[in-house]
């Protein structure tokens, strides 16, 4: 803890900021340590966050709230259009990938597609 009462939370090489208002998070943090940042900024600062930060800092963090399946919106139209849309196509990623997957084990039975 800083003399200004801001808690530093190193992990791995990557650290957290935490001033009471805000959270800092490293420009190279990794992604589980973003998801981190963004479920522990839920919880403090509720379901609509904030970003501020250059534009590869702010993609890394939408990246990092649908990968993570972080339930939160983003105050910023633009970051919030681009969680949409990644978020839907996450989920037909993940749909084609479970399908496919039911079919190998199908196939790995002997059964027949027709």
């Amino acid at each position: 803890m800083t003399k200004r009462g801001t808690v530093i939370y190193n992990v791995g090489k990557d650290a957290l900021r935490d001033d009471g208002e805000s959270f800092c998070v490293s420009r190279d943090a990794s992604l589980d340590v973003s998801i981190l940042a963004l479920t522990v900024a839920k919880q403090r600062f509720g379901n609509i966050l904030r970003l501020d930060g250059d534009s590869a800092f702010c993609d890394r963090m939408i990246q990092a709230a649908v990968t993570g399946r972080v339930p939160i919106r983003f105050a910023d139209p633009q970051s919030e259009a681009k969680r949409c849309e990644l978020s839907e196509a996450f989920i037909q990623t993940r749909a084609r990938e479970m399908e496919r997957s039911r079919l190998h084990r199908g196939m790995d039975r002997g059964m027949e597609l027709t």
